[in-house]
């Protein structure tokens, strides 16, 4: 069975190709699956979703890895009602 992990990606800190190259040297043995999230942001965050192209290139860089990666979407960030975003609050 597949290990899932849940990666969210944060602008400039976690989503370059280095970053994506470590994530798999990390998850090497390991039988996983990864789930891509946008950042949900709140007043005050201080990050930034990374964009859709570098989302996509990372997603890219796992799945050439043999990583079975999904893209996740954002629901609710429009009512600050999205995952994380409650807790805000």
């Amino acid at each position: 069975r597949d290990v899932s992990f849940a990666y969210t990606l944060l602008e400039g800190i976690n989503d370059s190709e280095h970053d994506a190259e470590r994530l798999i040297a990390l998850l090497e043995g390991i039988p996983s699956r990864v789930n891509l999230l946008p950042l949900n942001r709140w007043p005050d965050c201080p990050f930034e979703p990374s964009s859709e192209q570098k989302t996509l290139r990372f997603s890219d860089i796992l799945s050439g890895a043999g990583i079975t990666t999904t893209v996740r979407r954002s629901r609710g960030d429009d009512i600050a009602a999205a995952c994380g975003q409650l807790n805000s609050q």
